[in-house]
Parts: C-alpha cells; sequence; structure tokens
C-alpha cells in the first residue's frame, strides 16, 4: 500500500514539472525582442537587393518604416511620431536607429564622338581620349580608345611648301637624292619626279601634290667644298574633316550610406460609450394572483421529501464512515 502510494506522489510531482516545463516555454514564446527587425548586417546591404524606402507590417503586428538612404548620416531625418499604416490604421513610434547601407558600384559604357576639322594628315588624329563620366553625383576619367573614324568632308588648299637642295650644281647633271638632273640655270627639270620628290621628304603624294618649283637663290658651296643649290618645290595640300567615335568603360565604385529603421506600434482605438439622456421606462407591474391550496400543499410535500432524502442519504454515508472505522480497529 505503501508503494502504491510512493508511486502515486511521483507521478504527481513529474506532471507538475511537466506543466512548469509547458508555462516557461510559452512564456518564453510570447517575448517580443526589442531590436526585432533592426538587425545590423556588417557593412550594409545593397541598394540593388534593398528598397529605397517603404513601410512593411510585421507579423507582430509592428510596422517597420526604413527611410530613403543618404550618403551623410547628419542628412537623416528622425522619423514621425505618428504614421498611418495600411488601411488607414494610426501608428505610434516605438523605436528607431540609424543603419549602415552601401549604395552598389556602376558600369556604363561611354561613347563620345569628336569632329576633327582641316586635318592634313590622319596619322595625326589622337588614338585616345579621355572622358569625364558621372552618375548619381560622382564623377570618373575614363581613357577611351578609338573605335571608329570615317571622313567627312575634303579640300585641296594652297600654301604647301617644301625647301629641296640639288648637290653638284655646276656639273652636266646635279644630284637629288638618287635622281640626276640635268642642268638648267632656269629652274629646276623635275617634270614626272613630283611624286618622288615628296616620297623623299617622308611626305604622301595622296595628301601632297606639288604644282611648281622653282630656284631659291644662287649656288653656294657647302663647308665640304660642294656647289650647291636650293629650290622651293610649291603645290597644294588635301585638309579633310574626321568625325572620330572613341568608346570605353565608366566604373564608378561602391558608396557606404545610412538609412534610419523605425519600429511603429498600432494604436489602440478608444471606445467611447455614450451615457443615454433617454428616460428608463417604467417596470412592468405583474398583478397578484391567487394561487389555489391544492398548489400550495403539493408544494409543501415536495420540499418535505426533499429535505428527508438528503438527510437520509447523508446518514448512510456516516454509518457507513463509522462502520468501515470501528473495522479497520478490530
Amino acid at each position: 500500500m505503501k508503494k502504491r502510494q510512493e508511486k502515486i506522489v511521483r507521478r504527481v510531482q513529474a506532471a507538475m514539472w511537466v506543466a512548469v516545463i509547458v508555462v516557461q516555454v510559452c512564456t518564453v514564446a510570447r517575448i517580443r525582442v526589442p531590436a526585432a527587425g533592426l538587425e545590423a548586417e556588417g557593412a550594409g546591404e545593397v541598394l540593388a537587393d534593398f528598397p529605397e524606402s517603404g513601410q512593411f507590417p510585421q507579423e507582430d503586428g509592428t510596422l517597420v518604416v526604413k527611410s530613403l538612404p543618404v550618403l551623410a548620416e547628419e542628412e537623416l531625418v528622425r522619423p514621425q511620431k505618428h504614421r498611418e499604416g495600411p488601411g488607414g490604421r494610426d501608428f505610434l513610434l516605438a523605436r528607431w536607429e540609424t543603419v549602415p547601407v552601401v549604395f552598389p558600384g556602376h558600369r556604363e559604357e561611354i561613347s563620345r564622338t569628336e569632329e576633327y576639322e582641316q586635318v592634313e594628315d590622319e596619322t595625326g588624329i589622337p588614338r585616345t581620349m579621355e572622358v569625364l563620366a558621372e552618375w548619381e553625383g560622382q564623377s570618373v576619367t575614363v581613357v577611351c580608345e578609338k573605335q571608329d573614324q570615317k571622313r567627312t568632308g575634303e579640300a585641296w588648299v594652297d600654301g604647301f611648301r617644301l625647301p629641296v637642295t640639288f648637290h653638284g650644281y655646276r656639273a652636266d647633271y646635279y644630284e637629288l637624292g638618287d635622281l640626276k638632273i640635268p642642268h638648267d640655270d632656269t629652274r629646276p627639270r623635275l617634270e614626272g619626279q613630283e611624286a618622288v620628290l615628296l616620297e623623299m621628304a617622308g611626305l604622301s603624294p595622296v595628301n601632297r601634290r606639288i604644282e611648281t618649283i622653282a630656284w631659291d637663290g644662287p649656288a653656294y658651296t657647302a663647308d665640304d667644298g660642294e656647289v650647291r643649290r636650293d629650290a622651293l618645290a610649291a603645290g597644294q595640300s588635301r585638309i579633310a574633316d574626321y568625325q572620330v567615335t572613341y568608346a570605353g568603360t565608366a566604373v564608378f565604385p561602391e558608396r557606404p550610406g545610412w538609412q534610419t529603421v523605425a519600429v511603429y506600434e498600432p494604436v489602440e482605438a478608444e471606445v467611447i460609450v455614450e451615457e443615454s439622456t433617454a428616460p428608463t421606462p417604467p417596470e412592468a407591474v405583474i398583478p397578484d394572483t391567487p394561487v389555489p391550496l391544492w398548489q400550495k400543499l403539493t408544494r409543501t410535500l415536495l420540499v418535505s421529501v426533499g429535505i428527508g432524502s438528503i438527510l437520509a442519504v447523508a446518514g448512510l454515508v456516516i454509518f457507513g464512515i463509522l462502520y468501515l472505522v470501528k473495522r479497520r480497529k478490530i
């Protein structure tokens, strides 16, 4: 008997411990974390995956509001105390903080077209060009390469001059490079040799043409004792207008920024019950109806029987208890 009672006591204790544990678990689950939804994320968030601003209802009924990110922390504005949430519901500011974010980098293809006018030699057109690119307040210098070039116009203009020196002037033939030119005091006899003369000077016959050539002063003796004479070739140069396209890639780096994150709690609406000023209607008056004699006798008999039954049952219970006590003593 004693072992059975101990077993029952142990079961009751175990049940009580289970109940205590269940209550603790439920209590912890209902505790609100003060910084819920405001976890810092290290160096910040990438704006490509982060909303610029907005309000976001939470499962616990609160409202998280994130401001528009800014580059300088001092540009942030304190969140307003009251805010209207979804469905026009009123929310009250509970807490807020500033958090770091990251404005992402940006890559952009840059293309610039430059006009070059009256160019005598297209080899003088630059192969690269520095372009200043701007994006959302940032500026970077991009070195763009020449991608396309086309001629938009051309013309032949006077003014081309080319000095020429003849060697061995007093001989029957005087020399101009590998050429042997017949002696002529009136003019240099270079008909048909204009292109060769240009190539000897390192010029392209495509862009230059010699129209006349004349002596430029009398013959003279050089330091080495050779007799020479200078001439001057004149003609035209071809100038052209060019349209050149440069292209490159501008890379804008990431930038740190800030924004506010505020938590709002809903404001419970007050229910105001106005007291009615209408007069209270009078209570209905139920007239007394005489009870017949046979009903009075019936009620009295039922009450007496009920009381007797209760006393009888109580007596039986007491008798049974006394009997059990007396038998245990024996």
